[in-house]
């Protein structure tokens, strides 16, 4: 460890500009600059991140735990790959809603009003929910939305099974296997938005 004599050094609120240091006074300035970056690092691991020093001030860099808090993604790839296709699938289904709505008006049952009106609507609520599942944050609450609207366009596909003649480009039979796969949809929305079990560890504690 190098010692040195140092006559005076300034305290925290103390302003100098001392003159180049000589030899003899090179070893004050280390155990100066070795003080000064022990307190930045004392108070930069308070809150996580860097405290970097410049001629200006500091500044304190992002915290990595932060910016993974705000995701936290599933664990497991399996998990984490689902939610990524569950948010492709349903962000880029919304998207089509507004590119070809002529389809998903043809649809909508002649009972509801306004059908562009709910093409363009579900639209927004397709691209929301896809969207809202990537953030941790909102990541349960647009699963639970995501369920809520395939609940609300089941009847549209209800209508499509009970009137394939409205229909010829698409068989009979494929209308009601949509119907049963529509379920799939439900446990995967819901299966990929669940939070992850505790680990045994944190459980334990």
């Amino acid at each position: 460890m190098r010692r040195a004599q140092c006559s005076r050094i300034p305290g925290p609120g103390a302003k100098s500009r001392p003159s180049r240091p000589g030899p003899g006074r090179r070893g004050c300035y280390y155990i100066v600059a070795a003080a000064v970056a022990d307190e930045a690092v004392a108070s930069a691991g308070a809150s996580g991140g860097r405290t970097i020093g410049g001629p200006n001030g500091t500044c304190q860099t992002p915290n990595p735990q932060e910016n993974d808090a705000m995701w936290n993604f599933p664990r497991s790839w399996p998990k984490r790959i689902a939610l990524f296709a569950l948010s492709f699938f349903f962000t880029y289904a919304g998207i089509t809603h507004f590119t070809n709505p002529g389809f998903f008006t043809a649809i909508v049952p002649p009972y509801l009003p306004a059908p562009l009106a709910l093409v363009y609507l579900s639209g927004i609520a397709e691209m929301a929910g896809g969207l809202g599942v990537l953030p941790f944050a909102t990541r349960r609450w647009a699963g639970i939305g995501l369920i809520a609207l395939l609940v609300a366009v089941y009847p549209a596909n209800i209508h499509m099974a009970l009137h394939p003649d409205d229909f010829p480009d698409a068989p009979a039979g494929f209308l009601y296997v949509r119907l049963v796969f529509q379920l799939v949809f439900f446990a995967w929305a819901w299966w990929a938005t669940r939070p992850d079990a505790a680990p045994a560890a944190e459980a334990a504690a």
